[in-house]
């Protein structure tokens, strides 16, 4: 009897793109060849962000603030103000310094409270290794106020030729002012293209916020600011102390990010059309397919996995159901369930795919009409 041979075409959804289409830009990327900009470890966007993948780093960082800013801060005498052998001069100066610190402290920023201002920066600390604070000055070069600085945007730049820098020190109770060397950096910041340099706080340098190079003609106006850099770690960058969990923050995330589009998303197809000694119009395809791309929510996905692979189920008719199970090995076994019960399965039998499989089939097809002895391999 002459085999008759049947060409079939499966339709399917169209696979997603596996291919992000997150854009990680960093401004700085085309400048870190001239290696005066010293490129971060790691991409500051991204760990800025980082908080809305987990459950809990968020959390734990806001606790962390709360805990260090939350109750306010307050200046200290760095003497014992009570002790007996403190005169009342001393203690005179010491009064008016307090209230000069007071003030100072209650005006670091008009629009939100110091407090506030730095935690924003630890928050950057904690979450990219790097926080920063702008230091401001009045007239008399005294510290007036300070802005917070967005850690994404700030870059770190080499270090400067070291500078003599005047200390004031208390030595036998004696105030005295030395003189050191101390090597400075510089910190660039880049938003929409443009650049703008600052000096690291303590630097008494005349910088153009312009060009980052020190020159004493610079007008007022352009002069640079200074920072104060915030990081975790011994580095020009700071890393965050959570970094070796990122993978794992990751992972969680995509685990429950795909177990929730697993139910909406679902495109195990709970039917099959099967068309005979006939062809499919291409406008049927196409609606067909349509159909396919389209096919969403957990009322389709009558496959579940399980941990030793996954499980597709359909029904045929009233009496016979059919059931697939595709093991994380890559064997595909399949079980039947006939009559009225069709929660009764019969044994799984396994299809065979290693080579000389199809031309087994084809051999058996001839001498037989039972077509599931095709597959000797069975799994109780």
């Amino acid at each position: 009897m002459t085999q008759q041979k049947m060409k079939a075409r499966v339709i399917k959804a169209e696979a997603p793109s596996q291919t992000t289409k997150q854009m990680y830009d960093d401004p700085f990327i085309d400048i870190y060849e001239n290696g005066d900009i010293l490129q971060p470890p790691y991409n500051l966007k991204e760990l800025k962000g980082i908080g809305e993948y987990s459950t809990i780093l968020q959390q734990c960082i806001e606790a962390y603030k709360i805990n260090i800013l939350g109750f306010g801060f307050e200046p200290r005498y760095l003497f014992d103000y009570n002790a007996q052998d403190t005169s009342s001069e001393r203690k005179k100066k010491a009064d008016e310094e307090w209230t000069q610190l007071t003030e100072f402290m209650r005006y670091l920023h008009f629009d939100e409270e110091a407090e506030t201002v730095l935690g924003y920066a630890l928050e950057d600390r904690e979450k990219m290794g790097n926080g920063y604070v702008e230091v401001l000055r009045d007239g008399t070069n005294k510290p007036a106020g300070i802005e917070f600085a967005d850690g994404q945007y700030m870059r770190v730049c080499k270090k400067t030729v070291p500078d003599l820098v005047p200390y004031t020190i208390v030595r036998d109770g004696k105030t005295s002012v030395i003189q050191r060397w101390r090597s400075f950096r510089r910190y660039v910041q880049m938003i929409n293209g443009k650049k703008v340099y600052f000096k690291e706080y303590g630097d008494t340098r005349i910088m153009d916020s312009r060009t980052g190079k020190f020159d004493d003609n610079t007008p007022d106006n352009l002069r640079a600011t200074e920072i104060i850099h915030f990081k975790i770690g011994s580095g020009a960058y700071g890393v965050p102390r959570w970094i070796g969990h990122i993978v794992n923050i990751y992972g969680t995330r995509k685990a429950q990010e795909l177990n929730y589009l697993y139910f909406k998303q679902g495109r195990h197809v709970p039917a099959a059309i099967v068309v005979e000694n006939g062809m499919l119009s291409a406008d049927s395809e196409a609606e067909l397919q349509k159909y396919m791309n389209g096919l969403e929510g957990s009322d389709n996905a009558l496959g579940y996995p399980t941990a030793l692979g996954t499980v597709v189920t359909f029904k045929h008719n009233q009496n016979r159901a059919f059931q697939f199970f595709t093991e994380k090995g890559g064997l595909v076994y399949y079980r039947t369930a006939d009559g009225a019960a069709t929660n009764q399965w019969n044994q799984f039998i396994a299809l065979e795919t290693v080579p000389g499989a199809q031309a087994k089939a084809d051999a058996k097809l001839r001498t037989t009409q039972d077509w599931r002895t095709l597959f000797p391999l069975r799994r109780t």
